[in-house]
């Protein structure tokens, strides 16, 4: 990822998708440590490693999920101004105010 000035200050190039992978990552990360710790916190017992389990998978599994909506927003918002941007002059310029005998 190399980052220029020009992308910066224009907003030419979106960044989200590498933030976005960075920050799973890390939660990612953050949740395995969370997990491993649970599992060792009070000795290490069977109940200990089930809860250590199942915050390993089921944190792992949100992580994914929040990360995957993230880049669907911005997906969502990168197709809307491609479509805008391809039929800004295909459309007419309908008048609110005008009434329907009036429109094209």
């Amino acid at each position: 990822m190399k980052i220029r000035w020009q992308d910066i200050r224009t907003l030419d190039k979106s960044y989200a998708q590498d933030i976005i992978q960075t920050i799973y990552l890390v939660s990612l990360l953050i949740t395995i440590g969370s997990g491993l710790y649970s599992m060792v916190e009070e000795g290490f017992t069977f109940f200990a490693f089930v809860r250590g389990l199942i915050v390993i998978v089921f944190g792992g599994i949100l992580c994914r999920l929040l990360a995957e909506a993230a880049q669907v927003l911005f997906r969502i918002e990168k197709h809307l101004s491609t479509i805008a941007a391809n039929s800004k002059n295909d459309l007419p310029v309908v008048d609110p105010e005008a009434t329907e005998d009036q429109q094209p």
